[in-house]
């Protein structure tokens, strides 16, 4: 299947469901499950800014993470490195304009690790994979037309792994987090195409000099499959929590972690019911219900969690889907002027889904807790 579900001849578009939607929803499934996830979509500049194919000016979106990382801060200091990692982001945005204004090289190169701060952490926090060690690499082209952006993710953020894919451009990296020490080069078409997997080889072989064995994009198996194609070809639960979304968005909000846990059950094969792929864009609905019911309790006994970047559910955690750009691997895009989302407090460490100022101030839904901050 392709990458792109407008390019499959046979997909069929849930009813009630546009592209934001559903690129949002396949793309935060996929990456709640350990798996190895590639995504790609276009850019386009009107007037010096940049549209996605949905419309949305990506400069306001860019500006509202970094207020959002601040709000953040305030309530919890131990989160301040983000607002470091949105201004960075920011400016990984400039200079994507600055490759459509042609004063920089056509082929932009990001590796995005892990935060420094998050290293050795037990916990998903903000959407980030601490476990795993869950990274990404973004390969960003200008063809005189558009901007590209393909992401790959890359598990165990392997310093060693991740520099040798800056000295095989020839840029050696320097100390401290390499998000910023973006990689810029002038490449013909045919060596744009594909660079992400070129990366991944060089990433991977790099890990099989030092640790032996055989890896594919950070994970010690072969093959690795692409857990987006895969999600796509669960037509039976992707079009169930489409069409839910469609008639009632907060409902499918808030069981979003039954659907994830589905999902996860599919891939690793323990699924009670449902198939590995479910062509038709038909399904049953009481065996989908019933499917989800039992992947979600079963889960939430576990105590499992899942979560794409920039959002984390835990077993009571609700959220709305994340934008496009979090799911190429940037932090966070929020585009909520006031709201927190996926914070934890740093007095009780109760996590929040979301966060509302009131009364001028944002205030721990722990009542036993009291902590608030000034909003």
């Amino acid at each position: 299947m392709s990458l792109n579900p407008e390019a499959d001849p046979e997909f069929i578009r849930p009813p009630g469901s546009n592209r934001e939607t559903l690129d949002d929803a396949a793309t935060w499934f996929a990456e709640t499950i350990d798996g190895v996830m590639h995504t790609e979509f276009d850019l386009h500049d009107r007037a010096g800014e940049l549209y996605d194919d949905d419309g949305r000016a990506l400069g306001p979106v860019f500006a509202n993470a970094v207020a959002h990382a601040r709000r953040v801060a305030k309530f919890n200091p131990g989160l301040a490195f983000e607002v470091d990692r949105q201004m960075t982001e920011r400016g990984e945005l400039d200079d994507m304009r600055a490759m459509v204004r042609g004063e920089k090289p056509n082929t932009m190169v990001v590796t995005s690790e892990l935060p420094h701060a998050l290293i050795g952490e037990t916990q998903d926090i903000l959407g980030y994979k601490p476990r795993r060690g869950l990274g990404f690499v973004r390969v960003i082209t200008f063809d005189g037309q558009k901007i590209k952006l393909a992401s790959l993710s890359l598990d165990f953020s392997d310093r060693q792994g991740l520099e040798a894919i800056h000295r095989y451009f020839g840029h050696e990296p320097q100390p401290g987090e390499l998000l910023g020490q973006r990689i810029h080069r002038q490449l013909d078409p045919q060596d744009q195409d594909g660079l992400e997997h070129t990366i991944r080889l060089v990433y991977d072989n790099e890990l099989a000099k030092r640790r032996g064995g055989q890896w594919y994009a950070g994970r010690n198996q072969l093959p690795g499959r692409n857990t987006y194609d895969f999600v796509l070809a669960q037509r039976d639960l992707l079009d169930s929590f489409m069409q839910l979304k469609a008639a009632n968005p907060e409902l499918a909000n808030k069981i979003r972690y039954d659907y994830a846990a589905a999902f996860e059950d599919r891939w690793y094969g323990r699924a009670l019911v449902g198939s590995v792929d479910t062509s038709p864009a038909v399904f049953n609905e009481d065996q989908v219900a019933w499917e989800i019911i039992q992947a979600g309790g079963r889960a939430r006994e576990e105590g499992r969690s899942f979560s794409g970047c920039g959002l984390t559910l835990g077993a009571n955690g609700q959220s709305s889907p994340d934008n496009q750009l979090e799911n190429a691997g940037y932090s966070n895009k929020k585009e909520s002027s006031k709201s927190m989302n996926c914070v934890n407090c740093p007095k009780c460490r109760t996590f929040h889904d979301k966060l509302e100022p009131k009364g001028g101030y944002y205030s721990c839904k722990n009542k036993k807790c009291g902590h608030r901050v000034k909003a």
